[in-house]
């Protein structure tokens, strides 16, 4: 087995009034998501100019199970190559074929007794939310909505407090701030260079306490316009490294997996993660 980190974001799901649900019965969410999957088919979705592919691995009265995948080509300049293990032969590896194509994926679990969606975070793919809407709104052809967005951190002092060890700050400045928050004296030693912006990475002392913590965001909510970018990171006391963003303030949170080369296994053990990470706490 392999061990990674993968950070899981949460998003509110939900079934919406519309022309196929409009209030004299209500549809619940998994009627809505029943009307349109299928176990085991798989789905193309336009969205932002973009075409994602969903799949439905599972589908139970209580539950949807499934991955969002998108193309994910490999130019040449990456010096990918096949090797022939019998022959040693080797080739330049070609995602242009009429048969297959390379993607990056990411799978989310929708709860639809408690209206919730867990998703793994790829950087590929940052808005399960809004293709899955338009999945639903594309395969009814126009007569069935949901609502379906990231979940906000209710509490975020509380949350920071849980980052005990090796904290970092990463903050970077808008240029309004220069005047406030400036590096005069460093662009002077680096040769009198110029700058609009700088952005800044501050390694915490293990003495800094979680008030000093929550200082900072105060001052960040009393000058909002001074900051592009503020985000907290370190390990929580389970050893297991976050990111709190200050600015997006969105529920995320990171976990361990044991991935193997069982593709079904590997499925099971994801599943059973989303599932399980929809119980946690802010």
């Amino acid at each position: 087995m392999n061990g990674i980190t993968k950070t899981i974001k949460f998003y509110k799901f939900e079934a919406l009034p519309s022309l196929s649900n409009n209030g004299i019965t209500p549809m619940t969410t998994i009627e809505v998501l029943n009307a349109v999957f299928a176990i085991g088919e798989s789905y193309n979705v336009n969205y932002d100019k973009e075409m994602y592919t969903i799949d439905i691995l599972e589908l139970t009265p209580n539950y949807v199970f499934g991955k969002c995948a998108k193309e994910n080509e490999l130019p040449i300049t990456t010096f990918y190559q096949t090797r022939n293990k019998h022959t040693n032969k080797t080739k330049p590896y070609s995602s242009i074929s009429p048969d297959t194509q390379l993607e990056v994926y990411t799978f989310f679990f929708i709860d639809c007794c408690m209206n919730r969606m867990s998703a793994l975070q790829h950087k590929s793919i940052t808005k399960i939310q809004n293709i899955l809407s338009a999945a639903i709104w594309q395969l009814s052809k126009g007569t069935l909505e949901v609502f379906c967005a990231p979940e906000r951190i209710k509490d975020i002092k509380h949350t920071a407090a849980k980052i005990k060890r090796n904290r970092k700050l990463a903050v970077s400045f808008a240029p309004n701030a220069i005047s406030k928050y400036n590096i005069d004296s460093l662009s002077k030693e680096l040769g009198g260079i110029k700058y609009d912006s700088f952005s800044i990475e501050l390694k915490l002392s293990p003495t800094t306490t979680d008030a000093q913590v929550n200082h900072i965001y105060d001052n960040y909510q009393n000058n909002k316009e001074s900051f592009n970018g503020l985000k907290l990171i370190g390990k929580t006391d389970a050893g297991i490294e976050e990111t709190i963003d200050f600015i997006e303030t969105l529920f995320t949170h990171s976990t361990n997996f044991e991935i193997t080369e069982d593709t079904i296994k590997n499925y099971d053990i994801i599943k059973k993660k989303l599932s399980e990470a929809l119980s946690i706490e802010q």
